[in-house]
C-alpha cells in the first residue's frame, strides 16, 4: 500500500496544495524529496472538470461539471461538506501577489459552490480542518512575464520550446516556494505532525507538444499525467512509487486519514490509500463547447476521454471527424495561442485529424481502456449542475477566450 507507514492515529488536519497545470515530468526536486511522490491522473485537463473531480471524489459523468459555468450541485457530497471539520478553499491564483488586478468573485470558488477564502487562512485556521489552496501553478504567464496569461501566448507565438519550457518551470518554482512557505506556518504552529499534506495539480500543461501551448484543446498524456507528494513525518522522504494514483482517490483517502464525517462515503469509486493498493488504470475526460460566441458558425462540442496506465495511454475522441476538423481550423485563426499553431501548423492540426491516438507505452489493450471508461459511466449518482454566468473578462485573462 503507497502510505502504509502513515500514522493516521496523529492526524487531524488535511492540507491539499493544488498546483495549477503543473506536468508530471517538472515535479520540483525540493518537493519531491519531501515525502512519498507519485504520479497522478488528472480527472480531465481543464479546472473546473478536475477540481470538481478532486472535492467530490467523482468523475465527469458522474459530478456533470464540464466548464466554468457548471455548478457542483450541494447534494453530492464533497469535501466542503465534511461536517467533522472546518473546510477552507483558497483561489490563491486569483490573488496578490500572482494576480494584481483580482477579480471580486472567483471564478473556480462558484463552480464548486463554495466560498473563497483568503490565502492567509492558514495561519489560523482552528484543528481539526481540511484546508485546500488552488496556486498558480505553471498557469500561463509563465516565469517573469509583465502581462496575463492571454498576453503571454501572443507574445510568445515565435518562441522555441527550450525558452518556453524555462519560462515555465521557473513559474513552477516560484509557485513551490510559495508552497513551502505555506508549510513553514504550519510548522511555526506546531501542527506539521498532526497534518497531511498533500501537494498536486489539477492538469498538466503543453509546452510545444502538438504545436500547441497551454491545456484546454486536445487531450495529451502530459495533461493527464500530474505530481501527487504526500509529506508527513511518519512517511519516508524521497519515497517515488512507480505506480499510479487517481484524483478519484484523494477524497476517500482524505476522509478515511482525518477520520472526517462525509455522508454516503461508501458511494465513491476511489481507493483509500492507506488501505488499498493503488489502480492501474485511471481516466480522464474533457468536455468543451467551441466556436459558442460566433454568429457564423454553429456552436460544437469538443470532446475526448483517455485512459492511462503508468506508462502510457489511449486518447479516445468522442467528436466526430467534422467537428475535429472545425476546431482544428479554428485553432490556427482565433485566440490567443493561434499564431503559435501556425508556426507549428502540421503537429496542431495533425492531432485533430488523427483520431486516436496511443501515446507512451500503455501495458494494457484497447479494450481494456474501453472497459474502463464504460464501467466508470455505469456509476449512476449522477446529479445536476446548476448553469452560472462566467465573466468573460476573467476567461481572456486566463487565456481560455479570443
Amino acid at each position: 500500500m503507497l502510505l502504509q507507514a502513515l500514522d493516521t492515529d496523529s492526524i487531524k488536519n488535511v492540507f491539499i496544495y493544488v498546483g495549477d497545470g503543473i506536468r508530471y515530468d517538472f515535479l520540483p526536486d525540493s518537493i519531491a524529496n519531501m515525502g512519498v511522490s507519485i504520479k497522478s491522473i488528472a480527472g480531465s485537463i481543464h479546472s473546473p472538470t478536475a477540481f470538481a473531480t478532486i472535492v467530490s471524489g467523482l468523475l465527469y459523468p458522474q459530478h456533470g461539471v464540464a466548464d466554468f459555468s457548471d455548478q457542483l450541485t450541494t447534494d453530492l457530497p464533497h469535501l466542503f461538506s465534511a461536517s467533522s471539520h472546518e473546510t477552507a478553499f483558497c483561489n490563491t491564483i486569483n490573488h496578490p501577489p500572482f494576480n494584481t488586478n483580482p477579480a471580486s468573485d472567483s471564478i473556480l470558488a462558484t463552480t464548486l459552490n463554495t466560498n473563497d477564502s483568503p490565502s492567509d487562512l492558514i495561519q489560523n485556521i482552528d484543528p481539526p480542518f481540511i484546508l485546500m489552496e488552488r496556486g498558480p501553478g505553471g498557469h500561463a504567464p509563465y516565469g517573469d512575464f509583465n502581462g496575463n496569461g492571454s498576453e503571454y501566448f501572443r507574445a510568445r507565438g515565435d518562441a522555441s520550446r527550450d525558452i518556453l519550457a524555462n519560462e515555465y518551470a521557473t513559474a513552477v518554482r516560484n509557485d513551490a516556494d510559495w508552497f513551502l512557505s505555506q508549510l513553514s506556518i504550519l510548522k511555526e504552529r506546531g501542527l506539521d505532525e498532526e497534518t497531511l499534506i498533500i501537494y498536486t495539480s489539477d492538469h498538466g500543461e503543453l509546452l510545444g507538444e502538438m504545436g500547441t501551448l497551454g491545456h484546454n484543446g486536445l487531450i495529451h498524456r502530459r495533461l493527464v499525467e500530474t505530481p501527487c507528494v504526500f509529506i508527513h513525518p511518519s512517511l519516508p522522504n524521497r519515497s517515488v512509487s512507480e505506480d499510479i494514483i487517481r484524483q478519484i482517490d484523494l477524497l476517500p483517502t482524505i476522509i478515511d486519514t482525518a477520520n472526517a464525517t462525509l455522508d454516503r462515503t461508501e458511494d465513491l469509486p476511489g481507493r483509500k490509500l492507506t488501505r488499498e493498493q493503488p489502480a492501474t488504470l485511471g481516466a480522464s475526460y474533457y468536455r468543451k463547447h467551441i466556436f459558442e460566441n460566433s454568429s457564423v458558425v454553429p456552436t460544437l462540442s469538443l470532446a475526448y476521454d483517455s485512459v492511462c496506465d503508468a506508462t502510457g495511454g489511449y486518447m479516445i475522441p468522442r467528436s466526430n471527424r467534422l467537428t475535429r476538423m472545425s476546431a482544428a481550423l479554428g485553432s490556427l485563426i482565433t485566440g490567443p495561442k493561434s499564431k503559435f499553431r501556425r508556426n507549428h501548423v502540421l503537429a496542431a492540426i495533425g492531432g485533430f485529424f488523427a483520431g486516436l491516438r496511443i501515446e507512451g507505452a500503455p501495458q494494457f489493450s484497447l479494450t481494456e481502456a474501453r472497459e474502463c471508461l464504460s464501467d466508470i459511466e455505469s456509476i449512476n449518482v449522477q446529479k445536476e449542475t446548476t448553469k452560472v454566468d462566467v465573466p468573460e473578462d476573467r476567461l481572456k485573462e486566463l487565456g481560455y477566450l479570443e
